[in-house]
């Protein structure tokens, strides 16, 4: 479906140092630029001047959940197709409710061990595509007119 050019960058938010850098190596080593940040606060400062091209959001994090930064992502216009990926520890429908109700493209439960991560942000960024042309199609938009972030 959707293609990410061949340096895609990933925003990577998540407050735990072993996490942040087995993800960045991970991707690094798929040829994607990692912006690495420790919070939600930190998330959305840095997607106020830049639209990386996809986000892999900790559900837990101090000052702001990775669920509580994808609904505000979801309301900027900018940022609203950015395909959303909320990582957790947690099993729960609350968590998974939560999450699509925030608009996350995808869930993906931790440990990350034996899960492709470059298949992981392809899964996304096709869900969000196919989001977006849902909501085009709902609207009366053409194909042609919707466009990338």
């Amino acid at each position: 479906m959707a293609e990410l050019p061949p340096k895609a960058t990933v925003l990577v938010a998540d407050d735990s140092d072993g996490h942040r850098k087995v993800i960045e190596l991970l991707l690094s080593a798929h040829n994607y630029d990692v912006v690495a940040v420790t919070d939600g606060h930190e998330a959305l400062t840095y997607l106020q001047g830049n639209t990386p091209h996809v986000g892999i959001l900790d559900v837990n994090m101090p000052f702001m959940t990775g669920i509580e930064v994808c609904k505000r992502v979801k309301r900027i216009s900018r940022l609203r197709s950015l395909p959303m990926i909320i990582m957790t520890s947690l099993a729960d429908s609350a968590t998974q409710s939560a999450a699509e109700d925030a608009g996350a493209d995808l869930l993906v439960h931790k440990p990350l061990a034996g899960k492709s991560l470059p298949q992981l942000i392809k899964q996304a960024v096709d869900a969000a595509a196919l989001r977006v042309e849902r909501t085009n199609q709902a609207r009366g938009d053409s194909p042609s007119s919707s466009s990338r972030v």
